[in-house]
């Protein structure tokens, strides 16, 4: 089923040549979400508006055919470029059967900006106050709610027992047979769990706690949340980062503001300090600078 589709933009291919690409988000009946860059002429030739219009009236279910798997914008996507085709609310059993177990219950397409989504990381970026560990402790978070700041840590731990979050109201889901339910008393009675990793990095002046949440943690990890919950205790996938140096753009934590808890939410992720992650998703242009082992993410 079809729930966001975004506009066109361009992304580079080579050095010297640049693609035009549309980002069209598929869910399956489960609630899992995968997203399908489509490239070159696919991106022109798919209609988003008149799926759009569509979709705030009725579920469009599609089938794709002759995807790939690639990464863009560091995540892990389909990809369809010239041999893709797609059939959307076409008279097939497949579909049929989708609608059938679908109901009345879906979601409105929404529109994905993502020329927008990328000056928001960028702006992001430039706008980050460099700042030690130890200064971000010693922050006001009431007076530095609103600001970025950028940190180099390391991973030195991470903390156990961190529930998955319900992905409509941002409350833990817990288990409930073979299911997860919101716990937070919002409508959502079948939970569709989010990244929430609570981390602790430290450099030469402090240690303090760092949170990433959905696309970001998604980044670091390299899988969507749904293939590691079969996991007994921490996936090796999560483990694997500890002891990993990174350079993030954080903000003041929620926690930080209600609980009086120093911690950090990480919101972008520029640099990875070392050789490549067995399961880090890298997108774009990844620059080795010479003479050290460094990634730059942006």
């Amino acid at each position: 089923m079809v729930v966001a589709v975004s506009t066109v933009t361009y992304v580079r291919v080579a050095a010297s040549s640049v693609d035009t690409a549309r980002r069209v988000v598929l869910r399956d009946l489960s609630g899992f979400e995968v997203k399908l860059v489509l490239l070159g002429s696919r991106a022109t030739e798919f209609d988003a508006e008149a799926v759009h219009k569509l979709g705030q009236e009725h579920a469009v279910v599609g089938i794709f055919v002759g995807t790939l798997v690639k990464s863009y914008r560091r995540e892990e996507t389909l990809t369809g470029g010239s041999a893709c085709k797609w059939y959307l609310n076409e008279d097939i059993a497949e579909i049929d059967e989708f609608f059938e177990r679908l109901g009345d219950d879906f979601s409105k397409i929404e529109w994905v900006d993502d020329c927008e989504e990328s000056d928001q990381r960028l702006q992001k970026i430039d706008r980050a106050v460099p700042k030690t560990v130890s200064e971000l402790r010693g922050l006001d978070p009431w007076e530095s709610e609103d600001t970025n700041f950028m940190c180099t840590v390391t991973i030195v731990r991470m903390s156990t027992g961190q529930p998955w979050w319900c992905s409509r109201c941002h409350k833990a889901a817990t288990t409930c047979g073979s299911e997860y339910k919101c716990a937070g008393g919002c409508v959502n009675t079948t939970a569709t769990p989010k990244y929430r990793l609570c981390l602790v990095g430290a450099d030469s002046s402090a240690a303090a706690e760092f949170v990433l949440f959905g696309r970001v943690a998604q980044q670091v990890i390299g899988k969507p949340v749904v293939l590691l919950m079969r996991s007994d205790g921490i996936p090796r996938e999560i483990a694997a980062i500890v002891s990993q140096k990174f350079t993030f753009v954080v903000s003041i934590s929620q926690k930080s503001l209600m609980q009086r808890v120093v911690s950090f939410q990480v919101n972008v992720l520029i640099l990875f300090w070392g050789d490549k992650l067995p399961y880090l998703t890298l997108e774009g242009t990844m620059t080795p600078k010479e003479g050290n082992n460094h990634l730059l993410l942006i």
